[in-house]
């Protein structure tokens, strides 16, 4: 009884924020629907702490998932001209994948696209495809995303639209998307730069006392041991000229 209320409790508060937050993006929409989720599963396999914990969990992975457009660039006739397609057996080729931009910094938007054709013997027969993206550096994986979709035969062009998650690494990553239909896999990698977000320098305004202007002139970064001024910025130094203004 008492897991019950808990998971009432969770799907009535979480459903709430949906349900007065219409403007929500598709990235804030997917975060609160990983909560319910996470929440729900947290109460049912685990306590009130595992509802909680299970709800913030679900929040993370929901605010990864994106948003996807697709297009269809060809027919099955076009497809299978292209490729010189025999209709022995199904077939599927990826002709391109690309991150956009390919250099990007932690809570950016990014799109993942990538183009391939599905063929089959039968002309009318539809395929079951699951498309699965993946960030690689190193030995840390993260899986951006895995959906199923069921294809027509041609060419499609697929694009997930998302938000780089504000607490990933910086550093050189491959985008690893993978399309199958169960029997055969096909790779495509694309290389993506996360940079580390520049901080905005704001200059100081002149400061007046006594006749004299303190006048800032420009700021640079030599050591951290060089800022003497209780107003600089961090790891900067502030230089400055004075400017006597008392009459002679």
């Amino acid at each position: 009884m008492r897991r019950f209320v808990i998971i009432m409790l969770v799907i009535s508060f979480l459903g709430l924020q949906l349900a007065s937050c219409a403007s929500m993006s598709g990235t804030e929409k997917g975060a609160t629907t990983g909560a319910v989720a996470g929440g729900v599963l947290g109460a049912i396999f685990g306590d009130t702490k595992g509802a909680i914990l299970g709800a913030f969990a679900g929040a993370i992975i929901g605010a990864v998932a994106g948003n996807y457009y697709d297009k269809k660039m060809a027919s099955r006739a076009e497809a299978a001209k292209r490729y010189h397609y025999t209709a022995r057996e199904e077939k599927i080729e990826i002709d391109d994948s690309l991150v956009v931009p390919q250099k990007t910094t932690p809570g950016s938007k990014v799109e993942a696209r990538v183009q391939y054709t599905v063929l089959a013997p039968s002309e009318t027969q539809k395929l079951r495809i699951t498309e699965t993206r993946t960030l690689v550096s190193g030995k840390e994986r993260i899986q951006l995303a895995k959906r199923e979709v069921v294809r027509a035969q041609g060419t499609y062009l697929s694009t997930m639209r998302f938000t780089m998650p504000k607490d990933i690494a910086t550093g050189d990553y491959t985008l690893i998307t993978t399309v199958s239909d169960g029997k055969q896999i096909r790779t495509a990698k694309s290389d993506l730069k996360i940079a580390s977000v520049s901080p905005t320098v704001f200059m100081p305004q002149p400061v007046q006392f006594k006749g004299v202007i303190i006048e800032p002139i420009r700021i640079f970064e030599p050591s951290p041991t060089d800022c003497k001024l209780p107003s600089c910025i961090p790891g900067c130094r502030l230089q400055v000229k004075a400017v006597n203004t008392t009459e002679s």
